[in-house]
């Protein structure tokens, strides 16, 4: 009986160290997984924030474009038409 035994633990024990190095595995994964993600938010949120800039940038230059045709009108007329 002290073979069978012996037997079985051993085996028990390779079924042990196996079970241990796959959750060691999954880990890694997991870590893993949440480091990607945290740099993909990171890229989404430096993308939209660079997305805001430019957006801002463009309604600035649409605003100075905007006064810049008032102005012109004016000089050209002498007088200044509030029609459009």
């Amino acid at each position: 009986m002290e073979i069978v035994g012996s037997v079985e633990n051993e085996s028990l024990r390779k079924e042990l160290i196996e079970k241990q190095e796959l959750l060691t595995q999954a880990a890694k994964a997991i870590e893993l997984i949440e480091d990607q993600k945290q740099i993909s938010t990171q890229s989404q949120t430096h993308y939209h924030q660079a997305l805001k800039r430019e957006h801002d940038k463009a309604e600035k230059l649409e605003q100075g474009s905007s006064n810049s045709a008032i102005v012109l009108e004016f000089s050209a007329n002498g007088t200044y038409s509030n029609e459009w």
